[in-house]
């Protein structure tokens, strides 16, 4: 987003090979390097919850196409999906604890 990439694998690299003043610069140049997001996609595992679904049909905002879906199998967990907490809230679930 900040760099108009719509994949990241370059700054992945970058960033494993500690080129984190390249990366500053280009933010710079872009007027980007003070700006604040969230990155959500590197602290969630999304096959462990949505990846086999797209009920609204929501799109990738830069190709404008459908979110594809995924067919892992792997077994969800939800908001409430035992072992739980006290207060009922899954253990295991990733993305009860914003």
């Amino acid at each position: 987003d900040a760099l108009g990439y719509a994949e990241y694998g370059r700054i992945s690299y970058l960033l494993d090979a500690g080129a984190i003043d390249q990366i500053s610069a280009w933010l710079k140049a872009e007027g980007k390097l003070e700006a604040t997001y969230w990155i959500c996609a590197f602290a969630v595992n999304q096959h462990c919850t949505i990846c086999a679904d797209n009920p609204r049909g929501d799109r990738d905002p830069v190709l404008d196409v459908v979110h594809p879906t995924c067919a892992c199998q792997r077994a969800k967990v939800w908001s409430e999906t035992p072992p739980t907490t006290q207060d009922g809230r899954s253990i295991y679930c990733e993305v009860n604890k914003f």
